[in-house]
């Protein structure tokens, strides 16, 4: 999308969030559902039952968010300007970002770039656990 007037880049942006997480919307509902269902269980439980089931919930909850977050990076990454995707090994290559040999493309040859390009994406850890505090290791 480089080089693209903002406003076409933001209608882009738009329309693909509309068409990739269209899938999200479902799910979003049963875990409303589910969360709440479990709150309330909750405040009707006694003592220590009922903090064990809010901890249950902001985990669960946790969850949901960290899927959510790598479902976006997902589908938001392989748009990505070439210096962000320089930081994202080519499938099937290994773990480090680096310069590959071209008979790495290879098993990729019937497929197209943007292909190779949402594969490595998806292959790739790029999101580090949603509250971890440590710093990264490069």
């Amino acid at each position: 999308m480089d080089g693209l007037p903002p406003e076409e880049i933001i209608e882009r942006m738009k329309q693909i969030l509309r068409q990739e997480l269209r899938p999200y919307q479902l799910q979003f509902a049963e875990w409303r559902e589910r969360l709440s269902a479990l709150v309330k269980l909750a405040v009707s439980q006694p003592g220590s039952t009922s903090d064990d089931m809010f901890r249950a919930t902001v985990v669960l909850t946790h969850a949901y968010l960290e899927d959510f977050l790598r479902t976006l990076a997902a589908v938001l990454l392989p748009l990505a300007d070439e210096k962000t995707l320089n930081d994202v090994p080519l499938v099937g290559s290994g773990q480090r970002p680096e310069n590959f040999f071209l008979g790495k493309l290879v098993p990729y040859r019937d497929k197209c770039l943007e292909d190779v390009i949402r594969d490595s994406v998806a292959q790739t850890a790029i999101l580090p656990p949603v509250g971890n505090t440590a710093p990264e290791a490069k």
